[in-house]
């Protein structure tokens, strides 16, 4: 992820990045210590490194975002619903202007007979 931040510009715009040090398959083990955990490393985020927004990067511990919001005020950003709120908005904006991605060259579809069903 630190990697990504620098390739995409934005290395100036994170405060910090703190892992929960769990495997994928623990998240859910034990829920509650999950966001213990994750409560804690998002108040120090807030409190210590002055973040202010935070960004959940595994999508294991989906809809707490809210719960978690609401006890350190700043935003809480769910990579679930961020993603699914990101392609309601595509299919908006495709649907009600006609916007989509450019087809003229490098995002053509291949020809109607070059597709196997």
């Amino acid at each position: 992820m630190a990697d990504n931040v620098l390739r995409y510009g934005f290395r100036e715009s994170v405060v910090s990045f703190k892992s929960a040090g769990l495997e994928v398959h623990e998240f859910q083990k034990e829920a509650e210590y999950t966001k213990d955990k994750l409560r804690m490393l998002a108040s120090q985020a807030v409190e210590s490194d002055m973040a202010e927004v935070i960004v959940l990067g595994c999508t294991a511990q989906f809809g707490f975002f809210r719960e978690l919001q609401e006890e350190i005020g700043v935003p809480v950003i769910d990579a679930v619903m961020a993603s699914l709120k990101y392609a309601e908005l595509l299919i908006g904006l495709r649907d009600m202007f006609g916007w989509n991605h450019s087809k003229a060259y490098t995002y053509q579809g291949p020809p109607a007979g070059e597709i196997r069903l």
